[in-house]
């Protein structure tokens, strides 16, 4: 009987064997590749899934709503920053406005005539430059200063310089150098919703 349960434990572990070799076969060749196949789909479906319910949420008028109260609100933010071509001369009446408040003495402004920059890969915007001059105390060009950084649209100060007075004055020659952002046409100005 003993070769009997020899050769029965021989030929189960043989049936074993061939069984466990062919369930790895089956999985590497069958299931594995479905695995992956199921998983790029899956995938493919959530990608899919978030767009149409993007797409569902940009269709809704709430949203559209929305889009276009928020394009109008970066419009008015822009505003503040990006004046109109035909608007640099009303500038200059603005900034001798302010010199007036203040009391600045012998001032000028007027646009350079090299003013124009162009700003690197700005389709809509362009530079515009002012230049200032005129005789003041250090308190009175401090409180010109400020008027500047409050005014809207934003005038940024490129340079400026102080030459003091040869006299017993306390007002100096001043010279500035003011640049304000422009737009190029309506397309910096405005966006269609």
């Amino acid at each position: 009987m003993k070769p009997n349960t020899k050769k029965y434990l021989k030929l189960t572990a043989l049936v074993w064997s061939c069984c466990t070799i062919l369930f790895v076969l089956v999985f590497l060749v069958v299931l594995l590749p479905q695995i992956k196949n199921k998983n790029r789909i899956e995938s493919e479906y959530r990608k899919i899934e978030s767009s149409a319910s993007e797409a569902f949420l940009a269709a809704q008028v709430q949203t559209k709503i929305r889009l276009k109260e928020h394009i109008k609100e970066l419009n008015e933010r822009l505003g503040g920053f990006v004046i109109e071509p035909g608007s640099t001369s009303n500038l200059t009446y603005a900034i001798s406005g302010i010199s007036n408040e203040i009391g600045l003495n012998s001032f000028q402004v007027a646009p350079m005539s090299e003013s124009i920059m162009a700003l690197d890969n700005c389709k809509y915007v362009s530079g515009q430059f002012f230049h200032v001059s005129f005789t003041a105390s250090y308190s009175k060009f401090a409180n010109f200063l400020n008027a500047l950084e409050r005014y809207r649209p934003f005038i940024y100060v490129d340079s400026f310089s102080i030459t003091r007075s040869r006299q017993d004055s306390t007002e100096h020659d001043i010279h500035m150098q003011l640049a304000v952002l422009v737009a190029k046409n309506e397309k910096a100005k405005d966006v269609k919703g």
